[in-house]
């Protein structure tokens, strides 16, 4: 059985009896239940990019490391967390000014952990398959949150 990843195709298959269809059964789970097992994977897969991307040294952590990868051209990527304040964004404004995609993911808890830190505001990413990676699993947890 496969579905797109996104809140709307979920609901289809759900509603449209879809999954009764090819399950030869009463689909026992709802819309909720599905999107949440496929956005669980998707931030695993999303944690897992980013510990490769640590351990690689593809991936830094932290305002001066971000800002020096996005001066000396390095920077392919920039992620900030969503709970970063203002003054913490420095990073992501930078990077906007270097015309250096920002997603805006994660909190600076689960950032940090990553990276063996308490918290991270931003993390930058040095390599162009890797932020692709990155990217298209964000599109597809922010699929998944359309409609809520």
């Amino acid at each position: 059985m496969w579905v797109h990843a996104t809140r709307g195709c979920v609901d289809r298959a759900v509603r449209g009896g879809g999954f009764a269809r090819v399950l030869r059964s009463k689909t026992p789970f709802g819309t909720a239940e599905i999107v949440a097992r496929i956005r669980v994977e998707a931030e695993a897969s999303l944690a897992s990019l980013f510990v490769g991307a640590r351990r690689s040294r593809w991936a830094r952590s932290g305002t001066d490391a971000c800002v020096d990868a996005i001066s000396r051209g390095a920077a392919k990527l920039v992620v900030v967390a969503v709970d970063a304040r203002a003054s913490e964004n420095l990073v992501g404004e930078v990077a906007r000014n270097a015309a250096v995609p920002v997603l805006e993911i994660g909190t600076k808890a689960s950032l940090g952990c990553v990276f063996g830190k308490e918290e991270s505001s931003a993390v930058v990413v040095t390599d162009a398959g890797l932020a692709s990676s990155i990217s298209r699993v964000a599109t597809r947890i922010a699929a998944l949150s359309e409609g809520e």
